[in-house]
Protein backbone atom coordinates (compact mmCIF):
# COMPACT_ATOMS: atom_id res chain seq x y z
CA UNK A 1 0.00 0.00 0.00
CA UNK A 2 1.07 3.59 -0.58
CA UNK A 3 0.75 5.79 2.50
CA UNK A 4 0.04 9.29 1.14
CA UNK A 5 0.37 12.08 3.73
CA UNK A 6 -0.85 15.52 2.55
CA UNK A 7 0.67 18.48 4.39
CA UNK A 8 -0.61 22.06 4.22
CA UNK A 9 -0.25 25.28 6.18
CA UNK A 10 -3.41 24.49 8.14
CA UNK A 11 -2.22 21.14 9.51
CA UNK A 12 1.60 21.21 9.42
CA UNK A 13 1.57 21.73 13.21
CA UNK A 14 0.29 18.14 13.52
CA UNK A 15 3.10 16.64 11.44
CA UNK A 16 5.90 16.19 13.99
CA UNK A 17 4.02 14.02 16.49
CA UNK A 18 2.46 11.89 13.75
CA UNK A 19 5.93 11.28 12.35
CA UNK A 20 7.16 10.22 15.81
CA UNK A 21 4.23 7.83 16.16
CA UNK A 22 4.65 6.34 12.68
CA UNK A 23 8.31 5.74 13.54
CA UNK A 24 7.36 4.10 16.85
CA UNK A 25 5.01 1.64 15.15
CA UNK A 26 7.32 0.86 12.18
CA UNK A 27 8.97 -0.47 10.12
CA UNK A 28 6.81 -0.87 7.00
CA UNK A 29 8.79 -3.01 4.51
CA UNK A 30 5.65 -3.93 2.52
CA UNK A 31 4.63 -0.34 1.89
CA UNK A 32 5.53 2.87 0.03
CA UNK A 33 5.51 6.36 1.53
CA UNK A 34 4.56 9.56 -0.30
CA UNK A 35 4.45 12.89 1.50
CA UNK A 36 2.46 15.43 -0.52
CA UNK A 37 3.16 18.96 0.76
CA UNK A 38 2.00 22.29 -0.52
CA UNK A 39 5.10 24.19 -1.65
CA UNK A 40 4.72 26.55 1.32
CA UNK A 41 5.49 23.72 3.78
CA UNK A 42 7.87 21.59 1.74
CA UNK A 43 10.78 22.03 4.17
CA UNK A 44 9.10 20.39 7.21
CA UNK A 45 7.69 17.77 4.84
CA UNK A 46 11.18 17.06 3.51
CA UNK A 47 12.47 16.67 7.08
CA UNK A 48 9.63 14.26 7.84
CA UNK A 49 10.45 12.22 4.73
CA UNK A 50 14.09 11.93 5.79
CA UNK A 51 13.01 10.52 9.17
CA UNK A 52 10.47 8.06 7.78
CA UNK A 53 11.97 6.90 4.48
CA UNK A 54 14.24 4.20 6.02
CA UNK A 55 11.12 2.48 7.37
CA UNK A 56 9.47 2.02 3.95
CA UNK A 57 10.37 0.14 0.78
CA UNK A 58 10.28 3.41 -1.17
CA UNK A 59 9.65 7.07 -0.30
CA UNK A 60 8.65 10.02 -2.47
CA UNK A 61 8.21 13.76 -1.90
CA UNK A 62 5.41 14.95 -4.20
CA UNK A 63 5.24 18.75 -4.06
CA UNK A 64 1.97 20.39 -5.11
CA UNK A 65 0.95 24.02 -5.44
CA UNK A 66 -2.31 25.11 -3.86
CA UNK A 67 -1.73 28.62 -5.24
CA UNK A 68 -2.41 30.25 -1.90
CA UNK A 69 -5.81 28.58 -1.47
CA UNK A 70 -6.63 28.02 2.19
CA UNK A 71 -9.61 26.90 4.23
CA UNK A 72 -11.97 23.96 4.23
CA UNK A 73 -13.29 22.61 1.98
CA UNK A 74 -11.72 24.38 -1.02
CA UNK A 75 -8.07 23.81 -0.08
CA UNK A 76 -8.82 20.22 0.99
CA UNK A 77 -10.56 19.50 -2.31
CA UNK A 78 -7.66 20.92 -4.30
CA UNK A 79 -5.08 19.03 -2.25
CA UNK A 80 -6.85 15.70 -2.73
CA UNK A 81 -7.11 16.25 -6.49
CA UNK A 82 -3.44 17.18 -6.90
CA UNK A 83 -2.31 14.35 -4.63
CA UNK A 84 -4.30 11.75 -6.58
CA UNK A 85 -2.85 13.01 -9.86
CA UNK A 86 0.72 13.00 -8.53
CA UNK A 87 0.32 9.48 -7.14
CA UNK A 88 -1.07 8.19 -10.42
CA UNK A 89 1.87 9.72 -12.28
CA UNK A 90 4.27 7.59 -10.19
CA UNK A 91 2.95 4.48 -11.95
CA UNK A 92 3.03 2.44 -8.72
CA UNK A 93 0.52 -0.41 -8.72
CA UNK A 94 -0.47 0.11 -5.11
CA UNK A 95 -3.68 1.41 -3.62
CA UNK A 96 -3.11 4.66 -1.73
CA UNK A 97 -4.27 5.61 1.75
CA UNK A 98 -4.98 9.36 1.80
CA UNK A 99 -3.73 9.80 5.35
CA UNK A 100 -4.70 13.28 6.52
CA UNK A 101 -2.77 14.60 9.50
CA UNK A 102 -5.71 14.37 11.90
CA UNK A 103 -5.28 10.60 11.67
CA UNK A 104 -3.49 8.77 14.47
CA UNK A 105 -2.20 5.18 14.20
CA UNK A 106 -2.80 3.22 17.39
CA UNK A 107 -0.57 0.16 17.26
CA UNK A 108 2.18 -1.77 15.57
CA UNK A 109 1.01 -3.53 12.42
CA UNK A 110 -1.67 -0.92 11.67
CA UNK A 111 -0.77 -0.44 8.01
CA UNK A 112 -0.44 -4.17 7.36
CA UNK A 113 -3.90 -4.74 8.85
CA UNK A 114 -5.46 -2.08 6.65
CA UNK A 115 -3.76 -3.47 3.57
CA UNK A 116 -4.78 -7.05 4.31
CA UNK A 117 -8.42 -6.16 4.89
CA UNK A 118 -8.42 -4.08 1.70
CA UNK A 119 -7.12 -7.03 -0.31
CA UNK A 120 -9.58 -9.40 1.35
CA UNK A 121 -12.56 -7.09 0.69
CA UNK A 122 -11.52 -6.86 -2.99
CA UNK A 123 -13.18 -3.48 -3.60
CA UNK A 124 -11.54 -0.32 -4.99
CA UNK A 125 -12.37 1.85 -1.96
CA UNK A 126 -12.14 1.28 1.78
CA UNK A 127 -12.80 3.63 4.67
CA UNK A 128 -15.45 4.87 7.08
CA UNK A 129 -18.89 5.00 5.45
CA UNK A 130 -21.11 7.47 7.31
CA UNK A 131 -24.33 9.41 6.70
CA UNK A 132 -23.85 12.85 5.18
CA UNK A 133 -24.80 15.49 7.74
CA UNK A 134 -26.78 18.48 6.59
CA UNK A 135 -29.68 20.80 7.40
CA UNK A 136 -33.25 21.17 6.22
CA UNK A 137 -35.56 24.18 6.46
CA UNK A 138 -38.85 23.34 8.16
CA UNK A 139 -41.77 25.40 9.51
CA UNK A 140 -40.08 25.00 12.91
CA UNK A 141 -36.79 26.35 11.61
CA UNK A 142 -33.57 24.84 10.28
CA UNK A 143 -33.00 21.35 11.65
CA UNK A 144 -30.08 18.93 11.19
CA UNK A 145 -30.70 15.82 9.09
CA UNK A 146 -28.73 12.76 8.00
CA UNK A 147 -28.65 12.19 4.24
CA UNK A 148 -27.03 9.81 1.78
CA UNK A 149 -23.94 7.87 2.89
CA UNK A 150 -20.44 8.86 1.83
CA UNK A 151 -17.01 7.44 2.54
CA UNK A 152 -14.95 9.78 4.70
CA UNK A 153 -12.27 11.25 2.43
CA UNK A 154 -9.28 10.02 4.41
CA UNK A 155 -9.62 6.48 3.09
CA UNK A 156 -8.09 4.06 0.60
CA UNK A 157 -8.32 4.52 -3.19
CA UNK A 158 -7.10 2.58 -6.25
CA UNK A 159 -3.78 3.85 -7.65
CA UNK A 160 -5.30 5.02 -10.94
CA UNK A 161 -8.21 6.83 -9.32
CA UNK A 162 -7.17 10.18 -10.82
CA UNK A 163 -7.47 8.76 -14.32
CA UNK A 164 -10.77 6.93 -13.97
CA UNK A 165 -12.81 9.21 -11.71
CA UNK A 166 -15.27 11.38 -13.65
CA UNK A 167 -15.75 13.57 -10.58
CA UNK A 168 -12.20 14.43 -9.58
CA UNK A 169 -11.68 17.05 -12.28
CA UNK A 170 -14.50 19.14 -10.82
CA UNK A 171 -14.11 18.86 -7.06
CA UNK A 172 -12.11 22.09 -6.79
CA UNK A 173 -14.47 24.19 -8.89
CA UNK A 174 -16.40 26.88 -7.09
CA UNK A 175 -20.00 28.00 -7.26
CA UNK A 176 -20.86 31.30 -8.90
CA UNK A 177 -21.11 34.32 -6.57
CA UNK A 178 -20.08 32.44 -3.40
CA UNK A 179 -16.60 31.43 -4.56
CA UNK A 180 -16.93 28.21 -2.58
CA UNK A 181 -17.00 24.59 -3.78
CA UNK A 182 -20.43 23.03 -3.87
CA UNK A 183 -19.43 20.12 -1.61
CA UNK A 184 -16.42 18.68 0.24
CA UNK A 185 -14.62 16.22 -2.02
CA UNK A 186 -15.70 13.09 -0.15
CA UNK A 187 -19.35 14.12 -0.42
CA UNK A 188 -18.94 15.17 -4.07
CA UNK A 189 -17.56 11.75 -5.10
CA UNK A 190 -19.99 9.66 -3.03
CA UNK A 191 -22.01 8.30 -5.95
CA UNK A 192 -18.97 6.80 -7.67
CA UNK A 193 -17.37 5.55 -4.43
CA UNK A 194 -20.16 4.14 -2.26
CA UNK A 195 -21.34 1.36 -4.65
CA UNK A 196 -17.78 -0.01 -4.75
CA UNK A 197 -16.59 0.68 -1.20
CA UNK A 198 -15.86 -1.49 1.82
CA UNK A 199 -16.71 0.03 5.20
CA UNK A 200 -14.05 -0.87 7.75
CA UNK A 201 -13.99 -0.89 11.54
CA UNK A 202 -10.21 -0.53 11.50
CA UNK A 203 -10.53 3.25 11.07
CA UNK A 204 -12.60 5.01 13.73
CA UNK A 205 -14.14 8.34 12.69
CA UNK A 206 -14.07 10.76 15.61
CA UNK A 207 -14.32 13.96 13.60
CA UNK A 208 -13.16 17.23 15.18
CA UNK A 209 -12.19 15.82 18.55
CA UNK A 210 -9.47 16.75 21.05
CA UNK A 211 -8.22 16.24 24.62
CA UNK A 212 -7.78 12.47 24.38
CA UNK A 213 -7.03 10.94 27.76
CA UNK A 214 -7.20 7.66 29.61
CA UNK A 215 -10.09 7.16 32.02
CA UNK A 216 -10.05 3.80 33.78
CA UNK A 217 -9.50 1.29 30.96
CA UNK A 218 -10.70 3.49 28.09
CA UNK A 219 -9.28 6.30 26.00
CA UNK A 220 -11.89 9.04 25.74
CA UNK A 221 -12.02 12.48 24.12
CA UNK A 222 -13.95 15.74 23.83
CA UNK A 223 -15.46 17.55 20.88
CA UNK A 224 -13.58 20.59 19.64
CA UNK A 225 -14.92 23.94 20.88
CA UNK A 226 -17.84 25.10 18.76
CA UNK A 227 -19.05 21.61 17.84
CA UNK A 228 -22.76 21.44 18.61
CA UNK A 229 -24.56 18.43 20.11
CA UNK A 230 -25.98 17.46 16.72
CA UNK A 231 -22.45 17.28 15.27
CA UNK A 232 -20.77 15.50 18.17
CA UNK A 233 -18.48 12.58 17.36
CA UNK A 234 -16.82 12.08 20.74
CA UNK A 235 -16.69 8.45 21.86
CA UNK A 236 -14.28 6.04 23.53
CA UNK A 237 -11.55 4.72 21.25
CA UNK A 238 -12.68 1.38 19.86
CA UNK A 239 -10.72 -1.77 20.64
CA UNK A 240 -11.11 -2.85 17.01
CA UNK A 241 -9.60 0.34 15.54
CA UNK A 242 -5.99 0.62 14.36
CA UNK A 243 -6.36 4.29 13.29
CA UNK A 244 -8.42 7.11 14.76
CA UNK A 245 -9.43 9.91 12.41
CA UNK A 246 -10.34 13.35 13.67
CA UNK A 247 -7.94 14.23 16.50
CA UNK A 248 -7.22 17.94 15.96
CA UNK A 249 -4.47 18.27 18.55
CA UNK A 250 -1.49 16.22 19.75
CA UNK A 251 -3.27 14.72 22.75
CA UNK A 252 -3.75 11.23 21.31
CA UNK A 253 -0.24 10.95 19.84
CA UNK A 254 1.21 12.21 23.12
CA UNK A 255 -0.75 9.58 25.03
CA UNK A 256 0.48 6.79 22.78
CA UNK A 257 4.06 8.03 22.66
CA UNK A 258 4.24 8.16 26.46
CA UNK A 259 2.96 4.61 26.93
CA UNK A 260 5.62 2.48 28.60
CA UNK A 261 4.24 -0.81 27.32
CA UNK A 262 4.18 -1.85 23.65
CA UNK A 263 0.82 -0.99 22.13
CA UNK A 264 -0.61 -3.86 20.10
CA UNK A 265 -4.22 -3.89 18.98
CA UNK A 266 -6.20 -7.13 19.42
CA UNK A 267 -6.98 -6.90 15.71
CA UNK A 268 -3.33 -7.46 14.78
CA UNK A 269 -3.45 -11.08 15.92
CA UNK A 270 -3.52 -13.34 12.89
CA UNK A 271 -4.07 -12.63 9.21
CA UNK A 272 -7.25 -11.67 7.44
CA UNK A 273 -8.88 -14.64 5.76
CA UNK A 274 -7.82 -14.82 2.15
CA UNK A 275 -4.86 -12.43 2.52
CA UNK A 276 -1.19 -13.30 2.73
CA UNK A 277 2.20 -11.73 2.37
CA UNK A 278 2.13 -12.73 -1.29
CA UNK A 279 -0.82 -10.40 -1.75
CA UNK A 280 1.18 -7.34 -0.70
CA UNK A 281 1.12 -5.83 -4.19
CA UNK A 282 -2.35 -7.04 -5.15
CA UNK A 283 -4.90 -4.24 -5.12
CA UNK A 284 -8.12 -3.82 -7.09
CA UNK A 285 -7.48 -1.54 -10.05
CA UNK A 286 -9.80 -0.16 -12.70
CA UNK A 287 -8.69 -0.71 -16.28
CA UNK A 288 -7.61 -3.41 -18.73
CA UNK A 289 -5.36 -6.36 -18.10
CA UNK A 290 -2.09 -6.85 -19.97
CA UNK A 291 -0.99 -10.20 -21.38
CA UNK A 292 0.98 -10.99 -18.23
CA UNK A 293 -2.12 -10.48 -16.08
CA UNK A 294 -1.00 -7.18 -14.58
CA UNK A 295 -3.13 -4.03 -14.92
CA UNK A 296 -2.25 -1.65 -17.73
CA UNK A 297 -2.09 1.86 -16.33
CA UNK A 298 -3.03 4.62 -18.72
CA UNK A 299 -1.25 7.83 -17.81
CA UNK A 300 -3.22 10.76 -16.46
CA UNK A 301 -2.72 12.84 -19.63
CA UNK A 302 -3.36 9.82 -21.85
CA UNK A 303 -6.68 9.22 -20.15
CA UNK A 304 -7.69 12.86 -20.63
CA UNK A 305 -6.81 12.71 -24.33
CA UNK A 306 -8.78 9.48 -24.69
CA UNK A 307 -11.88 11.14 -23.24
CA UNK A 308 -11.54 14.11 -25.58
CA UNK A 309 -11.18 12.01 -28.75
CA UNK A 310 -13.65 9.28 -27.81
CA UNK A 311 -16.42 10.71 -30.01
CA UNK A 312 -14.36 12.20 -32.84
CA UNK A 313 -10.65 12.73 -33.64
CA UNK A 314 -9.00 16.04 -32.82
CA UNK A 315 -5.85 17.63 -34.22
CA UNK A 316 -2.80 17.35 -32.01
CA UNK A 317 -2.30 21.14 -32.01
CA UNK A 318 -5.87 21.64 -30.77
CA UNK A 319 -5.34 19.10 -28.00
CA UNK A 320 -2.03 20.64 -26.96
CA UNK A 321 -3.65 24.06 -26.68
CA UNK A 322 -6.66 22.69 -24.80
CA UNK A 323 -4.52 20.73 -22.32
CA UNK A 324 -1.82 23.43 -22.12
CA UNK A 325 0.94 21.01 -23.15
CA UNK A 326 3.98 21.19 -25.40
CA UNK A 327 3.59 19.25 -28.64
CA UNK A 328 6.53 16.96 -27.82
CA UNK A 329 5.04 16.11 -24.42
CA UNK A 330 1.65 15.34 -25.96
CA UNK A 331 3.22 13.23 -28.73
CA UNK A 332 5.06 11.15 -26.12
CA UNK A 333 1.74 10.43 -24.41
CA UNK A 334 0.18 9.39 -27.73
CA UNK A 335 3.15 7.14 -28.54
CA UNK A 336 2.88 5.41 -25.16
CA UNK A 337 1.10 2.12 -26.04
CA UNK A 338 -0.76 1.88 -22.71
CA UNK A 339 -2.86 4.92 -23.65
CA UNK A 340 -4.46 3.31 -26.73
CA UNK A 341 -4.03 6.36 -28.98
CA UNK A 342 -2.82 6.83 -32.55
CA UNK A 343 -1.61 9.87 -34.50
CA UNK A 344 -2.03 10.41 -38.24
CA UNK A 345 1.34 11.96 -39.08
CA UNK A 346 0.16 13.64 -42.27
CA UNK A 347 -2.97 15.33 -41.00
CA UNK A 348 -2.10 15.44 -37.29
CA UNK A 349 -5.34 13.79 -36.16
CA UNK A 350 -5.41 11.98 -32.80
CA UNK A 351 -7.89 9.16 -32.28
CA UNK A 352 -8.42 6.00 -30.27
CA UNK A 353 -6.48 2.98 -31.49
Amino acid sequence: MLLAIPVSQSDVHLLAKRVDLIKKFGPYPRHVLAIVPDITVQQPAKEALEKLSPLFSRAELLRVNLNGITGWPLASNKHFKLAAQAIHALGIREAFYFFELDNTPLCSGWLDRLHDEYVSANKPYMGCVVPTRGFQDTPQGRVPILGEPHMVGTGIYPPNYAAYSPKIQHIDRVAAFTGMPLEPFDVAIRHEVIPHSHSTNLIQHLWRTCNFRKEEKQIVCDDMPGVGPNESHKAPVSSSAVVVHGCKDDSLPNLLLSAADPIVSPTTDGAVAGASAADSCASPVAGDQSSDGLPKHKTFIGTQVGKLVADKPMRIKELAKLLKLELDQLKAEIDNPVNGLVLSNKAGWVKLA
